[in-house]
């Protein structure tokens, strides 16, 4: 919706992914995944068709698009990099269901956090 809609910016959607994006990098921080920002222009695994697709749905549904379908992606794949490599280790780490929207898969290597000393001190 922040991206791809012609709408008025929603500052609550804004602060909404990024309070989701900061707990995902404190989650994998604490179980050791390794990651560093994306580059501003990082590929993502997510197929432009899906994108394509949710949009004609959208477009269908009478949801306001924006005229630049392509500034439209560019900006999706911007925010998407951000947490997507984060949500293929813990995906694959746990073995979550996965939807056609998912990005890992039995070929994503497995994270195996380091083990915690529970109650020593």
């Amino acid at each position: 919706m922040m991206t791809a809609c012609d709408v008025p910016r929603q500052s609550r959607a804004e602060l909404c992914v990024e309070a989701g994006v900061l707990s995902l990098v404190a989650v994998t921080d604490f179980l050791g995944v390794p990651h560093r920002p994306p580059e501003d222009d990082a590929e993502i695994a997510l197929r432009p068709q899906l994108f394509d697709d949710a949009l004609r749905e959208l477009a269908e549904n009478g949801v306001p698009l924006r005229d630049d379908h392509d500034a439209a992606w560019r900006e999706f794949r911007q925010v998407r990099a951000r947490y997507e490599p984060l949500i293929a280790v813990m995906g694959r780490m746990t073995d979550a269901p996965r939807s056609e929207w998912s990005s890992w898969s039995n070929s994503t290597p497995r994270h195996s956090p380091p083990l915690l000393r529970m109650g020593s001190r």
